[in-house]
Protein backbone atom coordinates (compact mmCIF):
# COMPACT_ATOMS: atom_id res chain seq x y z
CA UNK A 1 0.00 0.00 0.00
CA UNK A 2 1.74 3.67 -1.29
CA UNK A 3 2.12 6.08 1.54
CA UNK A 4 -0.29 8.05 -0.70
CA UNK A 5 -2.83 6.10 -0.62
CA UNK A 6 -2.58 5.53 3.45
CA UNK A 7 -2.41 9.29 3.37
CA UNK A 8 -6.02 9.59 1.34
CA UNK A 9 -7.55 7.16 4.18
CA UNK A 10 -6.02 9.17 6.65
CA UNK A 11 -7.80 12.31 5.19
CA UNK A 12 -10.82 10.49 4.41
CA UNK A 13 -10.65 9.12 8.00
CA UNK A 14 -10.94 12.20 9.89
CA UNK A 15 -13.58 13.91 7.72
CA UNK A 16 -15.89 10.82 8.68
CA UNK A 17 -15.02 11.50 13.00
CA UNK A 18 -15.35 15.08 11.96
CA UNK A 19 -18.90 14.60 10.53
CA UNK A 20 -19.74 11.96 12.49
CA UNK A 21 -19.59 14.10 15.57
CA UNK A 22 -21.05 17.43 14.02
CA UNK A 23 -24.40 16.11 12.97
CA UNK A 24 -24.86 14.21 16.43
CA UNK A 25 -24.14 17.67 17.58
CA UNK A 26 -27.06 18.84 14.75
CA UNK A 27 -29.08 16.28 15.33
CA UNK A 28 -29.12 16.99 19.55
CA UNK A 29 -29.67 20.81 18.49
CA UNK A 30 -31.99 20.13 16.50
CA UNK A 31 -34.59 17.63 18.80
CA UNK A 32 -33.91 20.18 21.57
CA UNK A 33 -35.17 22.75 19.64
CA UNK A 34 -38.48 20.95 18.78
CA UNK A 35 -38.80 20.22 22.18
CA UNK A 36 -38.85 23.87 23.64
CA UNK A 37 -38.49 24.42 27.10
CA UNK A 38 -40.15 22.24 30.06
CA UNK A 39 -43.06 22.82 31.26
CA UNK A 40 -41.76 23.31 34.82
CA UNK A 41 -41.88 26.35 37.29
CA UNK A 42 -38.93 28.78 36.73
CA UNK A 43 -36.87 29.40 39.47
CA UNK A 44 -36.05 32.91 40.69
CA UNK A 45 -32.80 34.46 38.86
CA UNK A 46 -30.17 36.94 40.01
CA UNK A 47 -29.34 38.51 37.06
CA UNK A 48 -25.54 40.18 37.13
CA UNK A 49 -24.53 42.53 34.52
CA UNK A 50 -20.76 43.60 35.03
CA UNK A 51 -20.83 46.98 32.61
CA UNK A 52 -17.24 49.52 31.64
CA UNK A 53 -18.28 52.08 29.31
CA UNK A 54 -21.48 50.97 28.36
CA UNK A 55 -23.40 54.33 28.84
CA UNK A 56 -25.25 54.01 25.53
CA UNK A 57 -26.58 50.12 26.38
CA UNK A 58 -27.48 49.78 29.65
CA UNK A 59 -30.21 51.56 29.52
CA UNK A 60 -31.70 49.54 26.89
CA UNK A 61 -30.60 46.30 28.29
CA UNK A 62 -32.44 47.37 32.13
CA UNK A 63 -35.74 47.83 30.08
CA UNK A 64 -35.52 44.57 28.19
CA UNK A 65 -35.17 43.40 31.38
CA UNK A 66 -37.93 45.19 33.60
CA UNK A 67 -39.97 43.72 30.96
CA UNK A 68 -39.50 40.14 30.95
CA UNK A 69 -42.73 38.06 31.27
CA UNK A 70 -44.72 36.58 32.87
CA UNK A 71 -42.69 38.36 35.53
CA UNK A 72 -39.32 40.65 36.23
CA UNK A 73 -36.38 39.27 37.70
CA UNK A 74 -36.77 39.62 41.57
CA UNK A 75 -32.93 40.77 41.55
CA UNK A 76 -30.86 42.76 39.14
CA UNK A 77 -27.05 43.96 39.90
CA UNK A 78 -25.22 46.12 37.85
CA UNK A 79 -21.15 46.09 38.62
CA UNK A 80 -19.86 49.07 37.60
CA UNK A 81 -16.10 48.22 36.07
CA UNK A 82 -14.61 51.94 36.15
CA UNK A 83 -16.25 52.97 34.05
CA UNK A 84 -15.34 56.64 32.26
CA UNK A 85 -18.39 57.47 30.02
CA UNK A 86 -21.44 58.19 32.47
CA UNK A 87 -22.44 54.43 32.72
CA UNK A 88 -22.72 54.33 36.49
CA UNK A 89 -24.78 57.37 36.73
CA UNK A 90 -26.84 55.76 34.31
CA UNK A 91 -27.82 52.95 35.82
CA UNK A 92 -27.99 54.51 39.51
CA UNK A 93 -30.95 56.96 37.55
CA UNK A 94 -32.58 53.50 36.47
CA UNK A 95 -32.14 51.97 40.18
CA UNK A 96 -34.19 54.96 41.52
CA UNK A 97 -37.24 53.87 39.49
CA UNK A 98 -36.89 50.08 39.41
CA UNK A 99 -36.45 49.00 43.40
CA UNK A 100 -35.32 45.34 42.20
CA UNK A 101 -32.28 47.08 40.68
CA UNK A 102 -29.21 46.93 42.41
CA UNK A 103 -25.96 49.06 41.30
CA UNK A 104 -22.37 48.35 42.37
CA UNK A 105 -19.78 50.87 42.44
CA UNK A 106 -16.37 48.37 41.59
CA UNK A 107 -13.68 49.17 44.34
CA UNK A 108 -9.90 48.05 43.87
CA UNK A 109 -9.27 45.55 41.63
CA UNK A 110 -11.02 45.79 37.95
CA UNK A 111 -11.77 43.99 35.25
CA UNK A 112 -14.70 41.78 34.28
CA UNK A 113 -13.45 38.77 36.65
CA UNK A 114 -13.51 40.76 39.39
CA UNK A 115 -16.85 42.72 38.68
CA UNK A 116 -18.58 38.82 38.49
CA UNK A 117 -16.79 38.13 41.34
CA UNK A 118 -18.48 41.15 43.51
CA UNK A 119 -21.52 40.50 41.77
CA UNK A 120 -22.39 36.92 42.79
CA UNK A 121 -20.96 38.34 46.35
CA UNK A 122 -23.80 40.59 46.80
CA UNK A 123 -26.36 38.28 44.76
CA UNK A 124 -28.61 36.58 47.17
CA UNK A 125 -30.50 34.38 44.76
CA UNK A 126 -28.80 30.75 43.95
CA UNK A 127 -28.67 30.93 40.75
CA UNK A 128 -26.94 34.09 38.94
CA UNK A 129 -27.64 34.73 34.98
CA UNK A 130 -24.19 36.43 33.91
CA UNK A 131 -25.27 38.85 31.19
CA UNK A 132 -23.43 41.59 28.95
CA UNK A 133 -23.88 45.23 29.03
CA UNK A 134 -23.97 45.27 25.25
CA UNK A 135 -26.42 42.85 24.38
CA UNK A 136 -30.34 42.71 23.92
CA UNK A 137 -33.47 40.09 24.93
CA UNK A 138 -36.59 39.08 24.62
CA UNK A 139 -38.84 39.42 27.11
CA UNK A 140 -38.98 35.75 27.96
CA UNK A 141 -35.24 35.22 28.41
CA UNK A 142 -35.77 35.23 32.03
CA UNK A 143 -38.61 32.48 32.11
CA UNK A 144 -36.31 30.17 29.50
CA UNK A 145 -33.49 30.53 31.67
CA UNK A 146 -35.73 29.77 35.11
CA UNK A 147 -37.82 26.94 33.51
CA UNK A 148 -35.00 25.38 32.07
CA UNK A 149 -32.70 25.37 35.26
CA UNK A 150 -35.61 24.08 37.18
CA UNK A 151 -36.55 20.82 35.19
CA UNK A 152 -32.19 20.42 34.67
CA UNK A 153 -31.10 21.34 37.82
CA UNK A 154 -27.59 21.67 36.08
CA UNK A 155 -24.94 23.85 37.70
CA UNK A 156 -24.02 25.74 34.20
CA UNK A 157 -26.59 26.55 31.93
CA UNK A 158 -25.30 28.26 28.55
CA UNK A 159 -27.49 30.21 26.61
CA UNK A 160 -27.63 31.00 22.99
CA UNK A 161 -26.23 34.51 21.95
CA UNK A 162 -27.81 36.01 18.17
CA UNK A 163 -25.84 38.98 15.91
CA UNK A 164 -28.33 41.67 15.18
CA UNK A 165 -29.01 41.67 11.16
CA UNK A 166 -26.03 43.50 9.51
CA UNK A 167 -26.31 44.47 5.95
CA UNK A 168 -23.14 44.25 3.53
CA UNK A 169 -20.42 41.26 2.62
CA UNK A 170 -19.05 41.98 6.20
CA UNK A 171 -22.23 41.60 8.12
CA UNK A 172 -23.54 38.98 6.34
CA UNK A 173 -19.98 36.87 6.86
CA UNK A 174 -20.25 37.30 10.43
CA UNK A 175 -23.48 36.15 11.04
CA UNK A 176 -22.41 32.89 9.03
CA UNK A 177 -19.68 32.95 11.29
CA UNK A 178 -21.87 33.51 14.64
CA UNK A 179 -23.92 30.38 13.35
CA UNK A 180 -20.98 28.41 13.61
CA UNK A 181 -20.40 29.56 17.01
CA UNK A 182 -23.88 28.91 18.30
CA UNK A 183 -23.75 25.61 16.47
CA UNK A 184 -20.78 24.09 18.25
CA UNK A 185 -21.75 25.87 21.19
CA UNK A 186 -25.52 24.13 21.50
CA UNK A 187 -24.63 20.99 19.66
CA UNK A 188 -21.47 20.09 22.27
CA UNK A 189 -23.31 21.43 25.56
CA UNK A 190 -26.70 18.99 24.19
CA UNK A 191 -24.41 16.32 23.39
CA UNK A 192 -22.66 15.72 26.88
CA UNK A 193 -19.36 17.95 26.27
CA UNK A 194 -19.58 21.55 25.97
CA UNK A 195 -16.78 22.80 24.30
CA UNK A 196 -17.92 27.13 23.58
CA UNK A 197 -19.77 29.20 26.40
CA UNK A 198 -20.15 32.71 25.75
CA UNK A 199 -20.40 34.59 28.64
CA UNK A 200 -22.86 37.07 27.13
CA UNK A 201 -26.30 34.74 28.36
CA UNK A 202 -24.92 32.00 30.72
CA UNK A 203 -26.47 31.08 34.25
CA UNK A 204 -24.34 29.48 37.01
CA UNK A 205 -24.83 28.19 40.62
CA UNK A 206 -23.74 30.74 42.90
CA UNK A 207 -22.75 28.00 45.68
CA UNK A 208 -20.49 26.10 43.18
CA UNK A 209 -19.09 29.01 42.01
CA UNK A 210 -17.77 30.07 45.32
CA UNK A 211 -16.61 26.83 46.39
CA UNK A 212 -14.60 27.20 43.17
CA UNK A 213 -12.94 30.33 44.15
CA UNK A 214 -14.64 32.19 41.22
CA UNK A 215 -12.08 33.81 39.10
CA UNK A 216 -9.22 33.57 41.49
CA UNK A 217 -6.69 31.48 39.00
CA UNK A 218 -7.64 33.18 36.67
CA UNK A 219 -7.58 36.96 37.50
CA UNK A 220 -4.42 37.93 35.09
CA UNK A 221 -6.43 37.30 31.52
CA UNK A 222 -8.76 40.16 31.36
CA UNK A 223 -11.12 38.00 29.36
CA UNK A 224 -11.92 34.28 29.07
CA UNK A 225 -14.22 34.58 32.10
CA UNK A 226 -16.67 32.48 29.86
CA UNK A 227 -14.91 29.42 28.86
CA UNK A 228 -12.59 29.45 32.39
CA UNK A 229 -15.89 29.13 33.99
CA UNK A 230 -17.02 26.48 31.84
CA UNK A 231 -13.66 24.44 32.50
CA UNK A 232 -13.87 24.87 35.93
CA UNK A 233 -17.25 23.47 36.26
CA UNK A 234 -16.61 20.96 34.07
CA UNK A 235 -13.11 20.08 36.51
CA UNK A 236 -15.44 20.56 39.63
CA UNK A 237 -17.48 17.19 38.03
CA UNK A 238 -20.12 20.16 37.65
CA UNK A 239 -23.64 19.54 34.37
CA UNK A 240 -23.40 21.63 32.03
CA UNK A 241 -26.60 22.23 29.75
CA UNK A 242 -27.85 24.50 26.87
CA UNK A 243 -31.50 26.64 26.72
CA UNK A 244 -32.24 25.45 22.86
CA UNK A 245 -35.07 27.74 22.53
CA UNK A 246 -35.11 31.20 21.01
CA UNK A 247 -36.81 32.98 23.45
CA UNK A 248 -33.13 32.79 25.98
CA UNK A 249 -30.84 34.28 23.45
CA UNK A 250 -29.67 37.72 23.94
CA UNK A 251 -28.31 39.50 20.63
CA UNK A 252 -25.18 41.56 20.53
CA UNK A 253 -24.05 43.75 17.79
CA UNK A 254 -21.68 42.59 14.78
CA UNK A 255 -18.15 44.12 14.79
CA UNK A 256 -18.66 47.31 13.07
CA UNK A 257 -14.98 47.33 11.09
CA UNK A 258 -12.95 44.49 9.74
CA UNK A 259 -10.37 46.00 12.34
CA UNK A 260 -12.63 45.61 15.21
CA UNK A 261 -13.18 42.33 13.71
CA UNK A 262 -9.52 41.38 13.93
CA UNK A 263 -9.04 42.75 17.12
CA UNK A 264 -11.81 40.62 18.70
CA UNK A 265 -11.09 37.72 16.58
CA UNK A 266 -7.45 37.50 18.69
CA UNK A 267 -8.70 38.39 21.77
CA UNK A 268 -11.29 34.98 21.42
CA UNK A 269 -7.74 32.91 19.78
CA UNK A 270 -5.48 34.70 22.85
CA UNK A 271 -7.34 33.60 25.69
CA UNK A 272 -7.33 29.90 24.49
CA UNK A 273 -3.79 29.83 25.35
CA UNK A 274 -4.29 29.18 28.82
CA UNK A 275 -7.61 26.97 28.14
CA UNK A 276 -6.04 23.78 28.39
CA UNK A 277 -9.33 21.67 27.63
CA UNK A 278 -8.21 18.63 25.38
CA UNK A 279 -11.81 17.75 23.81
CA UNK A 280 -11.55 21.94 23.05
CA UNK A 281 -8.43 21.83 21.69
CA UNK A 282 -8.67 18.48 19.82
CA UNK A 283 -12.22 19.52 17.83
CA UNK A 284 -10.16 22.75 17.39
CA UNK A 285 -7.37 20.99 15.60
CA UNK A 286 -9.45 18.80 13.54
CA UNK A 287 -11.62 21.60 12.25
CA UNK A 288 -9.36 23.79 11.07
CA UNK A 289 -6.36 21.45 10.08
CA UNK A 290 -8.61 19.05 8.36
CA UNK A 291 -9.63 21.52 5.50
CA UNK A 292 -6.29 22.51 5.01
CA UNK A 293 -5.38 18.92 4.58
CA UNK A 294 -8.14 18.19 2.42
CA UNK A 295 -6.64 21.46 0.19
CA UNK A 296 -3.74 20.39 0.07
CA UNK A 297 -4.72 16.88 -0.83
CA UNK A 298 -6.45 18.28 -3.66
CA UNK A 299 -3.79 20.88 -5.09
CA UNK A 300 -0.87 17.06 -4.96
CA UNK A 301 -4.33 15.45 -6.78
CA UNK A 302 -3.91 17.89 -9.88
CA UNK A 303 -0.45 16.32 -10.91
CA UNK A 304 -1.84 12.87 -10.96
CA UNK A 305 -2.02 11.31 -14.64
CA UNK A 306 -4.40 8.67 -15.54
CA UNK A 307 -3.39 5.35 -14.62
CA UNK A 308 -1.31 6.68 -11.34
CA UNK A 309 -4.38 6.34 -9.11
CA UNK A 310 -6.25 9.06 -10.30
CA UNK A 311 -9.81 8.23 -10.14
CA UNK A 312 -9.50 6.38 -6.62
CA UNK A 313 -7.95 9.38 -5.32
CA UNK A 314 -10.53 11.83 -6.83
CA UNK A 315 -13.39 9.61 -5.50
CA UNK A 316 -12.37 9.23 -1.92
CA UNK A 317 -11.42 13.21 -2.21
CA UNK A 318 -14.93 13.41 -3.24
CA UNK A 319 -15.90 11.72 -0.44
CA UNK A 320 -14.23 13.21 2.17
CA UNK A 321 -15.04 17.06 1.11
CA UNK A 322 -18.89 15.97 1.07
CA UNK A 323 -18.55 14.55 4.53
CA UNK A 324 -16.65 17.65 5.83
CA UNK A 325 -18.96 20.25 4.08
CA UNK A 326 -22.26 18.46 4.15
CA UNK A 327 -22.02 17.92 8.15
CA UNK A 328 -20.90 21.49 8.90
CA UNK A 329 -23.47 22.79 6.58
CA UNK A 330 -26.37 20.80 8.42
CA UNK A 331 -24.75 22.51 11.82
CA UNK A 332 -25.08 26.00 10.15
CA UNK A 333 -28.88 25.46 8.98
CA UNK A 334 -30.12 24.19 12.16
CA UNK A 335 -28.02 27.13 14.34
CA UNK A 336 -29.70 29.74 11.31
CA UNK A 337 -33.80 27.91 12.08
CA UNK A 338 -33.05 28.86 15.88
CA UNK A 339 -32.73 32.01 15.11
CA UNK A 340 -35.20 32.15 12.32
CA UNK A 341 -32.69 32.73 9.07
CA UNK A 342 -33.02 31.58 6.12
CA UNK A 343 -29.83 29.24 4.84
CA UNK A 344 -27.90 29.64 2.29
CA UNK A 345 -25.93 26.65 1.38
CA UNK A 346 -23.69 28.96 -1.14
CA UNK A 347 -23.17 31.65 1.47
CA UNK A 348 -22.37 29.35 4.20
CA UNK A 349 -20.33 27.55 2.38
CA UNK A 350 -18.28 30.43 1.21
CA UNK A 351 -18.29 31.37 5.22
CA UNK A 352 -16.63 27.90 6.40
CA UNK A 353 -13.68 28.54 3.53
CA UNK A 354 -13.19 31.99 4.71
CA UNK A 355 -12.89 30.74 8.24
CA UNK A 356 -10.76 27.79 7.64
CA UNK A 357 -8.18 29.90 5.46
CA UNK A 358 -8.33 32.49 8.54
CA UNK A 359 -8.58 30.81 11.37
CA UNK A 360 -4.36 29.63 11.67
CA UNK A 361 -3.35 32.77 11.07
CA UNK A 362 -5.63 34.60 13.61
CA UNK A 363 -4.16 31.56 16.16
CA UNK A 364 -0.74 32.37 15.07
CA UNK A 365 -1.23 35.77 15.67
CA UNK A 366 -2.63 35.56 19.26
CA UNK A 367 0.67 33.87 20.61
CA UNK A 368 2.28 37.63 20.02
CA UNK A 369 -0.29 40.29 19.80
CA UNK A 370 -2.34 41.31 22.55
CA UNK A 371 -4.84 44.06 21.85
CA UNK A 372 -6.84 46.16 24.06
CA UNK A 373 -10.43 45.51 25.32
CA UNK A 374 -12.23 47.87 27.04
CA UNK A 375 -9.27 50.18 27.62
CA UNK A 376 -6.77 47.16 28.68
CA UNK A 377 -4.36 45.38 27.31
CA UNK A 378 -5.71 41.87 27.81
Amino acid sequence: MSGWFLWLLTVLGLALVFAALVRQWTASFGAALRAGVPTAEAVPLTVLIPARNEAERITPLLQDLASQRPVAPPEVIVVDDASEDGTLERARSMAERWPVLRVIALQGTTGKKAALEAGMAAATHPVALFTDADVRCGPGRSDAFGRTWKALAPDLLLGPVFLREAHGLWGRYQREEQAVLLGVAAGSALSGTALLANGANLAVRRALFTAMGGYAADRHWASGDDMFLLRRVQRAGGRVAFVADPAAAVVVEPAPGAGAWWRQRLRWAGKLRAYPAPAAMAFGLLSVGLPWALAFTTVRALDLRVGGGLAWTWALLFMAWSAWLGAALGLVQVAKEAQGLRHRPLGSTLALGWMAATAPVIALCALVLRPRWKGRRI
